[in-house]
């Protein structure tokens, strides 16, 4: 009987062994791990701050109208002179500027002694100087501590015909000078040896001297309408009136007539 209840203990024992054994290891799976890399909880999120928005660009440093021909007085070709202009600034840091002087085009040089900047806006007054040499537009390149770049327009006209009437002499495009009145005043024009032979105006009545461009506006000239003198509706400020069947040719215009006619239809225009 012994030997029997012996065995039984042993393997009682055993068994318990085999049972717990599981109960180990799904205890040990039951432990949570965690990894280095997990994300932070949503409140440890929240509790830190957003990181900042990088600060705006400055707004760029620069001078106003420079492509405006207005902006400079023009200067006339052959003659030497100085002018002064002023350059309006915008969105400047402020700080002093050296003495600045351009690059020489068509014989002018623009320069303007050592200043201090406004912060924000301000003027600078500019110095164009020399002896152009040829008519037209030319942009002069200009920077002032770190600006940018600014492309002056300096206009160049030719100068104003003057002395007595004399004729071109007989070379192809040789010229001369006629004095006539015009608008009740004395007024000198250019001419010109044209290639047919004879002598022509160089310049439109009205206007002060020979155009030096397409775009020269100044020396458009008058608007004459055909047939029609000097009355005064040639000025590009006359006032204007509407035409018809009564005012279709010359002929129909009282003298002294300053209106400048203007018609309702294709076959009432002037």
């Amino acid at each position: 009987m012994q030997t029997i209840l012996f065995r039984a203990t042993k393997v009682f024992t055993a068994s318990c062994l085999v049972v717990l054994l599981p109960l180990v290891i799904l205890f040990q799976g039951c432990k949570k791990s965690v990894p280095a890399s997990e994300p932070e909880t949503v409140g440890a999120a929240a509790s830190r701050k957003p990181p900042k928005d990088p600060p705006p660009s400055p707004e760029p440093f620069y001078f106003s109208g420079c492509s405006n021909p207005a902006t400079v007085p023009s200067l006339v070709a052959g003659v030497p002179q100085t002018i002064n202009f002023t350059m309006s600034y915008i969105n400047s840091p402020g700080g002093s500027y050296s003495t600045f002087t351009s690059a020489t085009v068509n014989g002018v040089t623009i320069t303007t002694p050592a200043g201090t900047l406004n912060v924000g806006s301000g003027s600078i007054v500019f110095t164009a100087s020399g002896t152009p040499a040829n008519t037209g537009y030319y942009n002069i390149p200009m920077s002032i501590n770190g600006s940018i770049m600014c492309s002056v327009v300096i206009t160049v006209t030719n100068a104003p015909a003057s002395g007595p009437t004399a004729d071109p002499g007989p070379t192809i495009g040789s010229t001369g000078v006629v004095n006539f009145i015009y608008k009740g005043q004395l007024v000198a024009y250019k001419t010109v040896r044209a290639k047919d032979g004879k002598i022509w105006l160089q310049q439109n009545l009205g206007s002060p001297q020979v155009a030096f461009h397409e775009m020269d506006r100044a020396s458009y000239g008058d608007y004459f309408q055909w047939g029609r003198w000097d009355d005064g509706h040639q000025a590009s400020n006359s006032p204007t009136i509407t035409g018809g069947s009564s005012l279709m040719n010359p002929s129909q215009i009282a003298s002294g007539n300053p209106n400048f006619i203007t018609g309702t239809t294709a076959n009432t225009g002037w």
